[in-house]
């Protein structure tokens, strides 16, 4: 429980981390850890090695989602084959908990990512940009419908997740 908690603090964390509020130390350094729980890769300066577009690292950033469940997965195939002798029906409420404890743990940081797109600040000459892809131009730009486009379809991800939840405690 404590360590669900402390999941979900760092996420709230980062989500307040990237309020348009100039921080002060020791915050600074505090919110910069926690930026890594909202799938915030820049930290990592991939622009050191490939340019990515904004389209191209928000694609990036949606995907570590999958990449983990898909890593959970060929995880859960070793060790089913190893330890069970490749009895899957058994094993399958095992993946199912796994997967959902997984989406559950990310689940703000998930909708946050996904909802990416969206959140658009003003600026002084009448544009609003991206608030996490500052050179997208919200709504007059190419690059920021296919983000929108793709974020509400990953959003089904988040919402499926809530609805199965809420099917299950009914």
């Amino acid at each position: 429980m404590t360590i669900s908690m402390l999941i979900t603090l760092s996420q709230q964390l980062g989500v307040i981390s990237s309020f348009a509020i100039t921080w002060e130390e020791p915050l600074i350094t505090l919110l910069s850890i926690v930026k890594l729980m909202l799938f915030d890769i820049e930290f990592l300066h991939l622009n050191c090695i490939v340019t990515f577009s904004p389209l191209s690292l928000f694609i990036l950033r949606i995907s570590i989602l999958c990449i983990c469940l898909a890593a959970l997965l060929l995880v859960h195939f070793a060790y089913v084959v190893v330890r069970h002798g490749g009895r899957f029906r058994e094993r399958m409420t095992t993946l199912r908990a796994c997967s959902g404890t997984l989406c559950m743990a990310f689940y703000i940081s998930i909708v946050s990512t996904v909802a990416g797109p969206l959140q658009c600040l003003p600026h002084p000459n009448q544009k609003l940009t991206a608030q996490s892809y500052q050179s997208i131009v919200c709504w007059e730009s190419g690059e920021h419908t296919k983000m929108v486009a793709i974020g509400l379809t990953a959003m089904t991800i988040p919402m499926s997740f809530f609805v199965f939840c809420l099917m299950k405690i009914r």
